[in-house]
């Protein structure tokens, strides 16, 4: 297997057990866990009006996570574009940068991360996905040398924080071809769309300032565990925040997905994206498979576990396999 970059994605899962500050204290362990592991960045997802996610201030837990850790690459997996303007995310992301220079990630999303409701109020005066590359160029300006003009993002102006462009779509994959950037592809959302965003992005790639040839990040849901049995126990304790609403927590009963009924098991797998789940001998085949593939230069994990035991055993596995 071609040796390829592994990070993680966290969307801060709370469960049911837990309160908020627990779930916060878990992403704030599990930092150094993977940043003693060699994992190479750790991404924190944006979500709103949603219990069992504490991820609507990213920018506020990528503090905590870069004050904790030492050299892992930290940052937003994404800021999701529609919900800020401009400024504010060159600020905001600036004076992280200021703080902890050159571990800091901006990777920026064109969907609002909630539903409309709360959409529309996140939006109030904010941009609106139909501008969205507009929104990028102007994020890029504040964060360059070049004179900003009257309204200048103190501390962001110069502080060249790297951009990422994170998409499940055609759409996005050409934006980040066109501005020569990075692509990370929500494998683990939108697995039918894949193989064309990978060929558009990396065959209509253009060159920049930031960027000289094609960068493709691949997320998928990755649980490993000592036995496949235990693999798939905690699999079904995780799927099944596919088939919970806004309001609830995510439960961690490993039986969940037996108590369904065949129609609903159906349902919830046609929604599941790509996933590398059992013992060690199962990850590496399938993770063999993704790599020929796709062939993608980092391979990302996004993995809801309930314990730090759980998360720290996952990533360890997947780590022996890569190295």
């Amino acid at each position: 297997m071609s040796k390829i970059a592994l990070s993680i994605l966290n969307l801060i899962s709370r469960f049911d057990h837990e309160t908020e500050l627990e779930a916060i204290n878990r992403a704030t362990e599990l930092v150094k866990v993977v940043e003693d592991l060699g994992y190479k960045r750790y991404w924190v997802a944006e979500h709103h009006n949603y219990q069992g996610t504490v991820g609507a201030a990213n920018d506020l837990i990528i503090q905590r996570l870069l004050n904790h850790s030492e050299t892992i690459k930290v940052g937003a997996g994404g800021v999701m574009v529609p919900n800020h303007t401009p400024l504010q995310v060159a600020e905001r992301f600036g004076t992280l940068d200021v703080m902890y220079p050159g571990r800091v990630d901006l990777g920026l999303g064109r969907a609002p991360g909630t539903d409309e409701k709360t959409a529309q109020i996140l939006q109030k005066s904010k941009p609106t996905t139909e501008n969205y590359e507009a929104t990028l160029l102007e994020l890029q300006k504040y964060f360059s040398k070049e004179d900003q003009g009257e309204i200048v993002a103190y501390p962001g102006v110069g502080r060249e924080v790297p951009l990422f462009i994170l998409g499940s779509s055609l759409s996005s994959a050409k934006t980040a071809a066109k501005l020569g950037l990075p692509y990370a592809f929500a494998g683990h959302m939108a697995p039918y769309y894949i193989d064309e965003a990978i060929e558009l992005y990396r065959e209509q790639f253009q060159p920049s300032q930031y960027l000289n040839e094609p960068y493709f990040i691949l997320t998928i849901l990755g649980v490993a565990a000592d036995t496949d049995e235990e693999a798939n126990a905690v699999y079904q304790a995780t799927i099944q925040q596919s088939n919970t609403g806004p309001k609830d927590k995510q439960k961690s009963d490993g039986n969940y997905f037996n108590q369904l009924t065949s129609v609903q098991k159906s349902m919830i797998e046609s929604k599941m994206g790509l996933k590398a789940v059992g013992d060690s001998e199962q990850i590496r085949s399938q993770i063999e498979e993704i790599n020929q593939k796709f062939q993608p230069d980092e391979l990302m994990l996004l993995t809801p576990l309930a314990t730090l035991d759980q998360l720290r055993k996952n990533f360890e596995i997947f780590k022996d396999i890569i190295s």
